[in-house]
């Protein structure tokens, strides 16, 4: 249930690149989304997202720039009860 959000003041612009990263230790079960990284600009123009998808807890990333939208899901499911490092990078 703990998460760690992002100021409205750090900012991803049009070309802009940033790295999501996080050591997560899961429990229970993945009845919802749960956000590990979540940010979005006070204009909700720019907003990115490190997160395990409902079900099935896989990975998810999601960068929202002047480019567009970009969503990555990984194959990988992390194990409960054991920390694991995850990490999603944007190049711009």
């Amino acid at each position: 249930s703990d998460y760690f959000s992002l100021p409205t003041t750090v900012m991803l612009g049009a070309g802009s690149a940033a790295t999501l990263e996080a050591w997560i230790n899961p429990t229970g079960s993945y009845s919802d989304y749960r956000s590990i990284i979540y940010g979005v600009t006070s204009a909700a123009a720019n907003a990115w997202v490190l997160q395990q998808n409902t079900g099935n807890g896989l990975v998810r990333c999601v960068f929202v720039t002047n480019n567009g939208t970009v969503v990555v899901t990984s194959t990988y499911t992390p194990t409960a009860n054991v920390w694991t490092h995850l990490g999603c990078t944007y190049d711009g």
